[in-house]
C-alpha cells in the first residue's frame, strides 16, 4: 500500500488493508493511497456505515467488516469527480441533513 509521509497522522486498520491484499491484484494493492470509515448513502441504503478506499484511479466502497470480494465495490471513478466538499461531523444531527441534501444535489462528499 502507497503511503507518504503522512504516515504519523493515518490511523491503521489492519484487517481491512489485510482484506485488500487478499482481494486486489498486487499492483491495484500497491496503487492504495488511504482508506476511512465512513457513512455512506445510497438509494438502495440509508446511512450504512462502510469503508471508502482511494486508489490512483477509483474511489471503493468496503463493508463495513468486509469479509468476500463481492464486499468491495467500485464507486466512482477520480476521473468523473468535479468536485470534494470537506464535512466536519458534529455532535448534532446537522451534518447527516447536510449530507442528504448534497447527495440530492449529485455531488460527491469524502
Amino acid at each position: 500500500m502507497a503511503r507518504g509521509n503522512a504516515d504519523v497522522l493515518f490511523k491503521k486498520n489492519s484487517k481491512l488493508e489485510s482484506f485488500l491484499k487478499r482481494t486486489l491484484p498486487e499492483e491495484a494493492f500497491e496503487r492504495v493511497r488511504g482508506y476511512e470509515a465512513c457513512i455512506i448513502v445510497t438509494e438502495k441504503e440509508n446511512k450504512g456505515f462502510k469503508y471508502c478506499v482511494l486508489d490512483d484511479e477509483y474511489i471503493y466502497q468496503a463493508e463495513n467488516p468486509p469479509k468476500s470480494r463481492e464486499d468491495l465495490q467500485v464507486m466512482v471513478p477520480l476521473k468523473e469527480i468535479i468536485s470534494v466538499d470537506l464535512v466536519i461531523m458534529s455532535t448534532k444531527g446537522i451534518f447527516i441533513s447536510f449530507i442528504l441534501s448534497i447527495y440530492n444535489s449529485a455531488r460527491i462528499v469524502l
